[in-house]
């Protein structure tokens, strides 16, 4: 999705979209600049991270050369996820399902 200037937006489910194209074989995708640390998460998969409509058209005319995105790695401090561990979840069943439906949904979920 495109701002009216031409900036590349957020794109959500940008994981699954990834892991979809590594099983069918595509290896190098451009994707929002700001969803690309998340895109590099996969395993063997070449992240262009792309700013705008007009970086685009310079890459694939070879104008303008854009870097692929780097994997983040725990040790450079890259680690996706600082909060809670989900496992650290001592509740019934059904407590641990309403937060796994409400993640899955995007919902967020106060604890108290």
């Amino acid at each position: 999705m495109l701002f009216l200037d031409g900036r590349l937006r957020h794109s959500n489910g940008i994981l699954p979209m990834m892991d979809v194209a590594r099983d069918h074989g595509i290896h190098t995708v451009f994707v929002p600049a700001v969803d690309a640390a998340e895109a590099a998460l996969i395993e063997g998969a070449c992240i262009i991270p792309v700013e705008t409509l007009a970086a685009l058209v310079g890459y694939v005319r070879r104008e303008a050369p854009i870097a692929p995105a780097a994997p983040l790695s725990v040790a450079e401090g890259g680690d996706p996820f600082n909060g809670p561990d989900f496992a650290a979840v001592r509740r019934p069943e059904h407590v641990k399902r309403a937060l796994e439906v409400a993640a899955a949904g995007g919902h967020n979920v106060v604890v108290l």
